[in-house]
């Protein structure tokens, strides 16, 4: 988008057209303040403080209630003033406001959460104040069912009693409460009660500006980011080992990407996150760029300089755009629970509180006077005693795209999509509104804002206990020989910035056995699910939701795969990032005249579709991109190893669209 924003940095920003939806976040919250009881009940008296990891203590007032009921009293208290958990050390500098309290209210703004009040002057309170214990969607669904509506709308089942089978499978409650949008439980499309409450109480809680509620997946999410900051004909810097959804937002829109390779180690065979140092390269040889979109973390655990690559961004007048799918717990590691914890998690620098500017990232050297990863001043509290990698909102960026069903215990397919101070909020809502479902999911909804007002009470708790089993996963892994379950070790200041020690990332080549030949045999001979296997590595997803019992159970079977299948290794495959020959944008070839030919014989020819494993999703192959003899054989071993490849039209993988 071609318009001016502020400045950053000597740089006229890019922001996002139109007008602002006027609600600052990033704020803390004063988790002791009244919530919304369900049915108008009043809540009990809690008296409840805690720490607040934005320094600032916030009572939200409530768009309004449809139905006229109050919410319940809770004492208010004081949080601390401990600062962002994670700002211990100055932002880039580029002239990056967001190196302090994410959601530091700007001259001429709406008042905003930092007052005590929703941005939105004309909402009318409905009586008593929200906070992070509310769950507005979730309290007006409870109110919905008690109230026992006759039901003469959409969805058709009525609450269960048309479709037996699917009640006696989903249960009587769930389905009484997929319901369609009315007066008494807004609109996502256009939110303006209690929707919106919880959006600005999920924003509240990731330090945004705003945060809008995704029920097409993060998908949805990481294509509307794009969508938003590019129109056809722009450039975005971006890492080819994005998932395919930024690819596709590309293909709808028209961007024209520019590739940065990301690192790859050659030991593990798996691409890494792109350095500060080729990300500023590429802003050199494409200063017209209008934004910069990273994998924070990748689908193995690991981070880039995101910090940096922010401030790289900013100073250049670009967007700095997260894909942050994989790091909705970033956010909650300085919350109650996680100081206990912090014992757990020794290891490598990272990111969080580690301040360089932008000319000394580029050079891959620390800004001067930067402290190391969670160092804080004698005497405080550790802001970050997890050590987990430094969250998108924090690092300053304009939008990020969170999975909270992947590591925030929400339902498959609900997200977030967070913006930052810059971000156009009400433009941004457009774009959502182009793809996003009319039909939204209220049980999607209110997983939500439950999950939300569950991290945001108890977040560090989780990630401690996730952390912890993750831990000692990795150390009896790591005593069968073989295998090789890595972590913050890959750290090196670069393409490996930090590492998200939560993730349970497994190499297996050394035991002769490709990841997918371990995944398989987990799931088919000792009924154990783990998230992916690709042809060197697994990786399995922990959570506060596992136990003890299923991690031994899990190392039991790795031994016995060992024991039983290990054989040599010669003539692996020992890599899994091929680097594209770009030959056209994506959305041209894919719209192209096409011919089919056998795969074996596509060498030289440029493909007009994808080609990829799923999960994790990453294209092998795009639209516009030259088919190579050694892109052939990985597709070729990755099928014979039982690899799950898609994108293109024959389902059997045996030919593929080509440009004509």
């Amino acid at each position: 988008m071609d318009n001016a924003g502020g400045a950053r940095g000597g740089a006229a920003r890019k922001d996002i057209i139109a007008g602002d939806i006027g609600s600052a976040g990033g704020i803390g919250e004063n988790i002791g303040n009244a919530g919304g009881a369900p049915g108008g009940q009043t809540g009990g008296q809690t008296g409840n403080s805690r720490g607040d990891p934005h320094g600032v203590a916030t009572t939200i007032q409530p768009t309004g209630s449809p139905d006229g009921q109050t919410g319940g009293g809770h004492d208010s208290a004081t949080a601390s003033e401990s600062g962002s958990a994670y700002d211990s050390a100055p932002a880039s500098q580029s002239g990056n406001a967001h190196g302090g309290a994410p959601g530091g209210q700007r001259e001429g703004e709406p008042r905003s959460l930092r007052d005590g009040q929703i941005g939105d002057a004309s909402a009318e309170p409905h009586g008593g104040a929200l906070s992070q214990r509310s769950a507005p969607l979730y309290e007006a669904l409870l109110r919905f069912k008690a109230n026992r509506v006759v039901k003469f709308d959409v969805p058709g089942h009525k609450g269960g009693r048309w479709n037996k089978d699917l009640t006696d499978f989903l249960g009587k409650s769930c389905l009484e409460m997929d319901v369609n949008s009315m007066r008494p439980l807004d609109n996502l499309s256009h939110p303006v009660s209690v929707i919106r409450d919880a959006e600005r109480l999920a924003a509240e809680a990731f330090g945004a500006k705003d945060a809008f509620f995704m029920v097409n997946g993060t998908t949805a999410a990481v294509q509307a980011m794009i969508m938003s900051a590019c129109k056809s004909g722009d450039r975005i810097i971006m890492p080819r080992n994005v998932h395919r959804s930024a690819i596709n937002a590309l293909v709808i829109c028209g961007a024209v990407p520019v590739y940065v390779n990301p690192g790859v180690n050659s030991e593990l065979g798996i691409s890494l996150g792109m350095s500060a140092r080729d990300v500023a390269a590429a802003m050199d040889a494409h200063p017209d760029a209008k934004a910069v979109l990273v994998n924070n973390p990748t689908y193995y655990g690991v981070c880039s300089d995101l910090r940096a690559i922010v401030g790289l961004a900013h100073s250049r007048g670009m967007l700095a755009l997260v894909d942050e799918a994989h790091g909705a717990h970033f956010y909650f590691a300085g919350r109650p629970g996680a100081a206990a914890a912090g014992s757990v998690a020794p290891g490598a620098a990272g990111q969080a509180g580690a301040g360089a500017s932008a000319g000394a990232v580029a050079s891959g050297a620390a800004a001067a006077g930067a402290t190391a990863s969670g160092a804080h001043a004698a005497g405080s509290a550790d802001p970050n005693p997890l050590r987990l990698p430094l969250p998108a909102m924090t690092a300053g960026a304009d939008m990020a795209a969170v999975s909270m069903h992947k590591t925030g215990g929400s339902l498959t397919q609900s997200s977030f999509l967070l913006c930052g101070e810059s971000a156009r909020s009400a433009y941004v809502r457009q774009i959502v509104n182009l793809s996003q479902t009319t039909s939204a999911s209220y049980l999607l909804m209110a997983s939500l804002d439950i999950a939300r007002r569950n991290l945001s009470l108890s977040g560090g708790a989780y990630v401690a206990q996730a952390l912890r089993l993750a831990e000692y996963a990795r150390a009896e892994i790591n005593k069968l020989g073989g295998y090789r379950a890595f972590s913050r070790e890959l750290a090196n200041g670069g393409d490996v910035f930090d590492f998200d020690a939560t993730k349970l990332s497994v190499h297996t080549r050394d035991i002769g056995l490709a990841g997918i030949e371990v995944y398989d045999k987990l799931r088919d001979e000792y009924g154990i699910q783990i998230e992916f296997g690709d042809i060197g590595n697994f990786l399995a997803i922990i959570s506060a939701g596992d136990r003890e019992l299923e991690i031994e159970r899990l190392v039991s079977a790795l031994s016995e795969i060992k024991r039983l299948h290990a054989r040599d290794k010669a003539g692996m495959f020992d890599h899994e990032y091929i680097p594209p020959t770009v030959e056209m944008p994506p959305q041209q070839a894919f719209y192209s005249e096409r011919s089919s030919v056998p795969i074996a014989a596509g060498a030289g020819r440029v493909s007009a579709e994808f080609v990829m494993c799923y999960p994790p999703g990453i294209p092998i192959l795009a639209p516009g991109e030259r088919l190579t003899g050694e892109i052939i054989q990985y597709i070729q071993y990755a099928k014979a190893k039982g690899c799950f490849l898609t994108g293109t039209q024959d389902m059997e993988l045996n030919n593929i669209q080509v440009i004509a």
